[in-house]
């Protein structure tokens, strides 16, 4: 994983520590307060300390003006977290899915820099020697997958008889969008011919264009794909002292996108925001006739079924009653001539008789009803121009990975097919605190569930001719067009709890 290490800086007075400044949201949402934290890192422990500094927001706690007030700690060599400060801790990281989120990726992130500071930083044995050390505790396993690992948008030099990988200090953050603590992703490795090769299997991640201005960053859609996960557990149908109700499962479609987003993450590619984002929100309605007569006839059968204690006996009733009621009704001299009419048109088959007879039809009660929700679509297109070899490379690797991941798997015995991957398409907003880029869900534009890759189409010549790079024979562009559609409806539960939150809602 690409990690900037300009924001941070030695701490004066001790070789092994290394400090970060950065800004979170605090307290209630609405308040829209930013709490500065100080992120002290040892690069040689692994340890760190997150504190709030500058103007406490939540009080001085008993500690004097201009001193940091240590929230919570994390010790590497036993994985575990410890408390400091309870009330800037719950103001901070606890209250809405938010803020969990963000002390999960605080955490990666920070551990990312340590590792990736030790790494830089490993001139002599006793340096090389710590590193190893800290790359081999259970506390910095995934950290030390992402950074040993480097993908395009690292600045690398060859590689030494170590196999260690010499990062500029001019490198980007590239945070992706974490779903949970555990963020075991392997990445592509820079190589100096510029063709990282496709792995077959596992997690891999790509970024157009590659590189970026240190410290500048900018806004991107992320597109990760994930194994379908089906909705159905049937190991639960008919299971022995299964009860009826056990089928009615009230949360199903609320953990249908989760049971999705749980899974370890296939691929994940970054490319730049493009024009003409939007979203279509439809409801589907249609237009419903219910006859007078039938109205009438259904009202009554209902009434004698829901009040009759035999409800087999109460149909027979309640044709009894139908037919009592049409008596009534033909008493009615004008209804009779009606109803005459329009029978005799029924038996007939001249469904128009009775109002070329009388001049009047039967009240067909017309009336909008709900038919059911749609699914929404999203259509995006990137203009794809390598301006390297490597950077050609990356394109043509985008278009694979998305290829691969759409299309349907066989299954071992060539009986059935599987379905393909899903992907989450995020727009990811970079809220730039300082020196500090910190990337999240955008707060003015929707959010997207889980999709299905229903159509890819690329334009090989988008210029109209044919032109290719001499060194690689690249084309010189591709325009990568995208139509996804998401896998379940956007429901009121759904915008009612995105409603309170910084953002657009689904």
């Amino acid at each position: 994983m690409a990690t900037d290490l300009s924001n941070w800086n030695k701490k004066t007075g001790d070789e092994y520590v290394y400090q970060r400044v950065e800004r979170r949201p605090f307290g209630d949402a609405a308040n829209k307060s930013n709490q500065e934290i100080n992120i002290d890192g040892n690069k040689q422990t692994g340890n760190y300390t997150v504190s709030a500094t500058g103007t406490k927001l939540g009080g001085l706690e008993g500690f004097s003006s201009g001193t940091d007030i240590p929230i919570y700690s994390f010790d590497a060599d036993q994985d575990k977290v410890t408390i400091l400060n309870d009330s800037y801790f719950k103001k901070i990281f606890q209250g809405n899915n938010d803020r969990n989120d963000t002390f999960k990726k605080l955490n990666k992130q920070t551990k990312i820099d340590i590792l990736s500071i030790a790494q830089k930083e490993s001139e002599t044995k006793n340096e090389i020697n710590d590193l190893n050390r800290l790359s081999n505790l259970k506390s910095y396993e995934s950290s030390s997958n992402v950074v040993n690992s480097s993908p395009q948008t690292i600045t690398s030099g060859p590689n030494s008889s170590n196999n260690q990988s010499t990062f500029s200090k001019t490198n980007s953050a590239i945070s992706d969008f974490d779903r949970g603590s555990d963020f075991r992703l392997r990445t592509i490795a820079s190589v100096n011919a510029g063709d990282p090769g496709l792995q077959p299997t596992g997690s891999q991640y790509f970024r157009y264009p590659e590189g970026r201005i240190p410290n500048l960053g900018y806004d991107y859609i992320q597109i990760t794909s994930y194994k379908y996960v089906p909705g159905l557990n049937l190991n639960t149908v008919g299971a022995a002292g299964t009860s009826s109700g056990s089928y009615l499962n009230a949360n199903r479609r609320v953990t249908r996108s989760s049971q999705i987003l749980s899974q370890t993450p296939e691929n994940i590619i970054q490319l730049p925001m493009t024009g003409g984002l939007s979203d279509t929100t439809a409801v589907s309605w249609n237009s419903d006739t219910l006859s007078e007569l039938n109205m009438i006839a259904g009202n009554i059968a209902y009434n004698r079924i829901t009040t009759s204690g035999n409800p087999a006996g109460a149909v027979l009733d309640a044709a009894m009653d139908v037919m009592k009621t049409g008596s009534e009704l033909l008493k009615n001299e004008d209804v009779k001539k009606q109803l005459m009419a329009y029978f005799a048109g029924q038996a007939a088959s001249a469904p128009n008789f009775v109002q070329r007879a009388t001049g009047k039809i039967i009240n067909n009660n017309m009336e909008l009803l709900f038919n059911g929700p749609t699914l929404r679509s999203f259509n995006f297109s990137f203009k794809l121009r390598p301006r390297s070899e490597s950077e050609s490379v990356l394109c043509r690797n985008i278009i694979k990975s998305l290829k691969r991941d759409s299309a349907p798997k066989t299954s071992k015995t060539n009986l059935f097919l599987e379905t393909p991957n899903l992907f989450l398409i995020e727009y990811m907003y970079q809220a730039q605190q300082g020196n500090t880029p910190s990337y999240t869900q955008h707060p003015f534009l929707n959010k997207i569930k889980p999709c299905a890759l229903t159509s890819i189409n690329i334009n090989y010549t988008p210029d109209g001719s044919y032109m290719t790079y001499e060194t690689n024979g690249s084309m010189i562009g591709y325009d990568l067009n995208l139509t996804f559609q998401e896998i379940e409806p956007v429901y009121r539960s759904d915008q009612e709890e995105e409603y309170t939150q910084d953002n657009m809602g689904f």
